[in-house]
C-alpha cells in the first residue's frame, strides 16, 4: 500500500525537492495534502502533478486566484486557506508530514500534525529553536531533513556515552571570506545569492551571517540530547560532508552526497527504507579535488557566539533569538538596516527583553510576539 505524504510549504526549495522525489516513485507514494503561502501558479503546477486530496493557500488574501487557478487546472481538489485551512492539511490522514514551512509560521501546524499521529519529516529548524521541549514530546517520530541534521541522523549511534562530538558542517556563506569593513556594504542582493545551495531569501541571508547555523547548533541540542560542549562546527566550504560525529575512540563518522536538498528529503520520505536516487544526485570523487576546512570566525560571525550562549539559557531565550532575527533580517531585506546590523539588533533584543520560561504553545507565541514588537521598535529607532 502506498505512503501518504502531506507536504506542508511545497512551493519552496524543500517542496521542490520533494516533488521531483515523489514523481520518480508514483507508485510508492500517495500526496493527501499540500499547502503554500501566495505562490498560486506553483501551488497549482505541484497539484497537477501530484494530485493531493487537499489544497491550501495560507494567505487567505490568495484564495480567490487559487479557486480561478485551479478551476480550469487539470486536477480538481478541494481547497481550503488560511490557519483553519492549515490546521486542516497537518491534521489529514497521513504517515508522514514534511514540515517545510519557513519561520516561525510553520510551529503550529506542526505541531498539529505531530499530535495527529502523523511520522515528521522536520525542515523547519524554527519548530525546535521555539518549542524543541513542546514538539519531542508530541512527536512519535521526527526525521530530521536538514541536511546537517540529517546527515547526523544517519551516522549516529544509539549510545551516547559512546559520542564525543557532533561536528555541523557549514560552507561558511558567501562572506566567509569577507573582512568586517567589507561587510559593511553587503546589500541583500548579494546576501541572498549561496554559494552552494539554492534557498529562499531569509534562509540565504541566515546561511551569510552564519545564523543558520547557530539556529542548527540549538536544532541539534534537542534532536540528538547533546550537551552544548558536545555540539561544534567546522567550515567545509565544498559541502560534501554533510555532518560528522566523533566517537570515544577516535572514529570520526560522516555522511556525504552532493549538496542539494534531494537526497535528505528523500531519506525522510523513504525512511526507513533507501530509493535509488537519478543519476544527477549521485556524486563523483572525480569532480572534487580537495576537501577544506577550517574553524568558524565568530568574530565576523557573532551569531555563533549567541548561539553557545542560548544553548545554556532556557526555552525562553531561544524565542526571543528566533524572533529576532526573523525581524532583522526581514528589515535588512527591505534595506532598512545593514548586514552587519542584523546580529546587533537580535543581541539588543536578548538584552532588553526577558521572559519566564514558556509552559505551553500559547506561552511561546506570547514570548515570540512581544519579541518580534520589541526587536521593530529597536529597528524603527535606527531606521
Amino acid at each position: 500500500m502506498p505512503s501518504r505524504i502531506t507536504l506542508l510549504g511545497a512551493t519552496g526549495s524543500i517542496g521542490k525537492a520533494a516533488c521531483e522525489f515523489l514523481q520518480n516513485y508514483p507508485d510508492k507514494f500517495d500526496v493527501a495534502a499540500i499547502s503554500g503561502h501566495r505562490n498560486v501558479a506553483r501551488l497549482v503546477e505541484i497539484s497537477d502533478l501530484l494530485k493531493p486530496e487537499l489544497v491550501v493557500i495560507s494567505d487567505e488574501n490568495y484564495f480567490d486566484a487559487l479557486k480561478q487557478a485551479v478551476s480550469s487546472a487539470t486536477h480538481q481538489p478541494r481547497l481550503a486557506a488560511g490557519k483553519s485551512g492549515l490546521q486542516e492539511a497537518a491534521t489529514i490522514k497521513a504517515d508522514r508530514v514534511l514540515a517545510a514551512i519557513v519561520g516561525a509560521a510553520g510551529l503550529s501546524p506542526t505541531l498539529q500534525a505531530a499530535k495527529s499521529g502523523a511520522s515528521i519529516a522536520l525542515a523547519n529548524k524554527e519548530c525546535l529553536v521555539m518549542a524543541g521541549k513542546f514538539l519531542m514530546q508530541s512527536a512519535h517520530e521526527i526525521l530530521p531533513v536538514d541536511s546537517e541534521h540529517n546527515a547526523i541522523f544517519q551516522v549516529l549511534s544509539d549510545k551516547p556515552n559512546e559520542i564525543k562530538e557532533i561536528i555541523l558542517t557549514s560552507s561558511g556563506g558567501a562572506f566567509r571570506e569577507f573582512t568586517r569593513k567589507q561587510m559593511q556594504h553587503i546589500t541583500p542582493e548579494q546576501a541572498m545569492h549561496h554559494p552552494n545551495w539554492s534557498m529562499g531569501a531569509k534562509i540565504s541571508v541566515d546561511s551569510a551571517t552564519m545564523m543558520n547555523k547557530a539556529l542548527e547548533l540549538i536544532e541539534a541540542k534537542h534532536l540528538f540530547s547533546m550537551p552544548a560542549e558536545k555540539l561544534k562546527v567546522i567550515i567545509h566550504p565544498q559541502q560534501i560532508i554533510h555532518s560528522m560525529v566523533r566517537y570515544c575512540d577516535g572514529t570520526i563518522l560522516a555522511q556525504m552526497g552532493v549538496p542539494n536538498m534531494y537526497l535528505p528529503v528523500a531519506h525522510t520520505l523513504s525512511y526507513p527504507h533507501r530509493l535509488p536516487a537519478p543519476a544527477h544526485h549521485q556524486f563523483d570523487f572525480t569532480d572534487t579535488t580537495k576537501f577544506d576546512f577550517s574553524l568558524p570566525d565568530k568574530v565576523k560571525f557573532p551569531a555563533l557566539n549567541l548561539a553557545e550562549q542560548i544553548l545554556n539559557a532556557g526555552q525562553a531565550s531561544a524565542i526571543i533569538f528566533n524572533a529576532a532575527n526573523e525581524i532583522a533580517v526581514e528589515a535588512f531585506l527591505q534595506k532598512r538596516i545593514s548586514y552587519l546590523a542584523i546580529t546587533d539588533i537580535i543581541t539588543r533584543g536578548l538584552d532588553e527583553y526577558h521572559a519566564d520560561e514558556p509552559k505551553n504553545l500559547d506561552d511561546v507565541i506570547l514570548i515570540d510576539n512581544k519579541a518580534r514588537q520589541i526587536v521593530e521598535e529597536i529597528i524603527k529607532k535606527i531606521d
